[in-house]
């Protein structure tokens, strides 16, 4: 277990909670223990997180984000890292929105031309979407969030998919059905998935033990996150005895209440249980790192990146770096580096005074923004106004990981006494 200390902590029935969802989109959280709530969407074409209360039919508008071309028109272009430049964009749209899964791609077999969601599969070719699966989970995966390929397994038409069993031989089921989504594992290195709803080989699959432990966790060596499809799970205490983890969307507290009288009465063992509840807390704790020290961690990124190269900062108005190394090499010709959201007179005056130039000497200084579309002609004037004459002005984009930053790179020659 990796976090027997916290296991230890929490009580039966706080466990069982754990183990199903608060909201249509959201974990339980346990604020006695500090253990936060995570937020999955829809989105293997795009983010789909609804901006009022979260319903399973997305009857409430959900928050503007890209449109990606389907799997299926992706998969026609056979280019593994065009699928990872998407999931990079998927993922970094999540972040940006507080998504911490995002339950997709999808990697299902078209098995018929008549299945509802052929659209938002790769292809009839297990090899070809396993390799684009696995591309668009390291696209994802790269940004801080997890990515959760589905529906596992089987799960290859729409009509009674809820009902429906899926008989299959074993060389077919491995190598039709099994195949994507044991690259997507292996080569992705997924950290989540999503189970189908449908039975195979007349065991639903999200209470499948040769599909979930046998085949996942034992063969392929998955030891991340399993979650239910909305509405998919069947019998929870059996779904924690294979290790599915997540019962999804809200179930309310009646399967919580089956898993705490099944270990009571011998019928789960407490290894078992507690085995689902480490693997929903190694997700949860791992995915809000970022969130709970999101603004400290801006502020020591842009802190840092200043001691890099050897300029000075004020950390109030610290702007986050991302890939700040590369970025505070570019920095190597100035005096004197100010990161800011705001370029206004007051943050430059303050720099200028705690760097004490001598009256008239050439300073040469960048003021690095977020802003997008550069510098306007203001700030030549604020810079004027805190005591700085312009010589030269040269706004510039430098391109990082996920932001264009606008570099303003001027010398400055200092007119007057400051203090």
């Amino acid at each position: 277990m990796k976090h027997e200390e916290l296991l230890s902590k929490l009580t039966p029935e706080e466990k069982a909670a754990l183990l199903s969802g608060k909201t249509v989109w959201q974990t339980r959280d346990i604020p006695r223990l500090k253990i936060p709530s995570i937020f999955l969407s829809d989105g293997p074409h795009g983010i789909r997180k609804q901006a009022g209360a979260g319903d399973h039919l997305g009857l409430n508008a959900s928050l503007k984000a890209t449109c990606f071309p389907t799997a299926a028109t992706i998969a026609n272009s056979w280019d593994p890292d065009l699928g990872e430049e998407i999931g990079k964009a998927l993922g970094e749209e999540a972040a940006a929105q507080d998504v911490n899964i995002v339950l997709g791609p999808g990697l299902n077999m078209k098995r018929s031309p008549l299945c509802g969601r052929n659209f938002e599969y790769f292809s009839e070719d297990p090899y070809l979407a396993g390799k684009m699966a696995a591309a668009y989970v390291r696209g994802i995966q790269s940004q801080g969030v997890y990515a959760c390929p589905k529906h596992f397994a089987v799960n290859s038409q729409e009509e009674r998919r809820m009902a429906m069993d899926a008989v299959v031989d074993e060389r077919t089921l491995r190598e039709i059905y099994l195949t994507g989504f044991e690259i997507a594992v292996k080569e992705g290195h997924a950290k989540a998935i999503m189970t189908s709803y449908n039975e195979v080989n007349e065991e639903y699959a999200n209470e499948n033990k040769k599909l979930l432990v046998d085949i996942l966790r034992k063969e392929w060596g998955f030891d991340g996150l399993v979650v239910t499809d909305w509405g998919g799970s069947n019998d929870h205490v059996k779904g924690v005895m294979c290790q599915s983890d997540l019962e999804m969307p809200a179930p309310g507290l009646s399967s919580a209440r089956e898993l705490v009288t099944a270990v009571k009465e011998g019928c789960l063992s407490m290894e078992a249980f507690d085995l689902c509840v480490d693997q929903v807390l190694d997700a949860v704790l791992n995915l809000s790192k970022k969130e709970e020290t999101k603004n400290e961690r801006y502020c020591r990124v842009a802190v840092e990146a200043a001691k890099q190269c050897g300029r000075g900062v004020l950390p109030d108005v610290a702007l986050p770096l991302p890939n700040f190394g590369a970025v505070c090499r570019s920095f190597d010709q100035y005096d004197l580096v100010l990161f800011c959201y705001e370029c206004g007179g007051a943050p430059l005056r303050q720099l200028l005074v705690a760097a004490k130039p001598a009256n008239g000497q050439k300073l040469r200084l960048a003021i690095v923004t977020g802003a997008e579309g550069g510098f306007a002609a203001e700030e030549a004037e604020m810079a004027a106004k805190a005591g700085a004459k312009t010589v030269g002005l040269g706004p510039r984009i430098l391109r990082c990981e996920t932001a264009p930053l606008a570099v303003l790179s001027a010398v400055m020659t200092l007119t007057g006494n400051l203090e």
